[in-house]
């Protein structure tokens, strides 16, 4: 389901999104493309509402740490309003996860991974946040 003021999908349509998408390279890309449209919106209140209401599981913890961590930056950024389920421990890993899995992209996950992403131990460069 998307909104109708901005025709974005909620956090909760990004998961099942993703949850039916095959690979990870595609899964990446969905949450990257959707934290641009979201971070795009002028009004915090239309963003926070995008972020409401708990997301199901994607099915895969490490995309369930990733969507949790897209929104706690968005609110870091001032586009929304940090709502209570992105503290749910089912929104962290114990292992390090670099969803671009390349050695020198490695480095830089480490070193640049917005503090939202990086205490879920998802090390994705911020600039990485640009791209889709």
């Amino acid at each position: 389901m998307s909104d109708a003021t901005t025709g974005i999908a909620t956090a909760a349509s990004l998961a099942e999104q993703v949850r039916d998408l095959s690979s990870d390279e595609d899964r990446l890309r969905c949450c990257v493309g959707w934290f641009s449209e979201v971070g795009a919106i002028d009004d915090p209140v239309v963003a926070s509402s995008l972020v409401a209401d708990l997301p199901p599981s994607t099915g895969d913890r490490r995309f369930d740490a990733l969507i949790g961590g897209l929104v706690e930056h968005l609110g870091c950024l001032g586009a929304l309003s940090v709502p209570a389920w992105v503290h749910d421990g089912d929104r962290f890993l114990e292992v390090f996860w670099f969803p671009v899995d390349l050695p020198s992209l490695r480095v830089t996950g480490l070193r640049d991974a917005p503090a939202a992403l990086a205490r879920r131990c998802v090390f994705l460069d911020r600039r990485e946040l640009a791209r889709v």
